[in-house]
């Protein structure tokens, strides 16, 4: 198993940090009840920024495998489904 790591200064994380939670908004939970609903983040802002990491490097890995597949498949043009073109003049 790979572990991955990533050093980066506190005024970086700062703007990781805005930048995740700004672009993939953090889902919301309902703490309260349906009548008095009291919604809260499913996630601290910094456990946020991991689980947008997580996302990010899954839907790029499924993205380049789709990408693999469409280049292995290969269709062949059916040059039979027309006998003749006939032009005419109207």
């Amino acid at each position: 198993m790979k572990k991955i790591s990533m050093i980066v200064t506190e005024e970086k994380w700062a703007d990781i940090k805005d930048a995740m939670n700004g672009l993939y908004p953090c889902p919301m939970i309902n703490n309260g009840t349906e009548e008095e609903p009291n919604m809260v983040r499913a996630y601290t802002e910094d456990e946020w920024v991991h689980k947008c990491f997580e996302y990010r490097i899954q839907k790029s890995v499924a993205r380049y495998k789709e990408y693999v597949a469409k280049k292995l498949a290969k269709v062949s043009e059916d040059t039979t489904l027309i006998n003749s073109i006939v032009e005419e003049n109207v």
